[in-house]
């Protein structure tokens, strides 16, 4: 409309309807492109981008020891004990988020598969080779030394969930 020549028709009346239902912008925001086309000569089109705020990506030394931990683990896949292992390498930095895990082994390229032992196949000779190798390995390829008295296993806790809030 500025374009055209019609400056006053930024104001008109039949745009107020358009601009309550978000399809034509605020008259601040098209006042700021007439001042931006007055001072430039030009004028950018505008695109919305969303509320959406810098992300913090792991990078530097934080990302070689992620990639450390999954050369060493490839087949972890709990992610809170990658996060674990990587603030334990440095913890002068903020703990990274289970997103920022993900979002760093997207860029490295590595994929986490799950893995599931049935009961019926927990005494099955492999599955006993690897408990006991976990058991007799320091961290972070197992938990040598600590007491299993201390560790808590949640399936046999006796734990019953009554309710829950999926928003939190």
């Amino acid at each position: 409309m500025f374009y055209a020549g019609d400056e006053p028709a930024l104001e008109a009346a039949y745009l107020l309807p358009l601009r309550h239902r978000k399809q034509f912008p605020h008259i601040n925001m098209c006042m700021r492109w007439v001042m931006q086309y007055q001072l430039r000569n030009k004028c950018l089109p505008k695109r919305s981008s969303g509320n959406h705020h810098a992300m913090r990506k792991i990078t530097g030394i934080n990302l070689l020891n992620l990639a450390i931990y999954r050369a060493i683990r490839p087949k972890a896949y709990y992610i809170d004990k990658v996060r674990a292992f990587v603030y334990n390498m440095k913890p002068d930095v903020m703990l990274y988020s289970q997103s920022q895990i993900c979002r760093a082994e997207n860029r490295l390229d590595i994929v986490r598969k799950v893995i599931l032992t049935t009961p019926d196949c927990a005494h099955l000779p492999m599955n006993e080779v690897k408990r006991k190798r976990y058991w007799e390995k320091e961290y972070p390829e197992g938990d040598h030394g600590k007491s299993i008295c201390d560790m808590i296993d949640i399936d046999e806790c006796n734990l019953k969930l009554e309710s829950s809030n999926r928003n939190r």
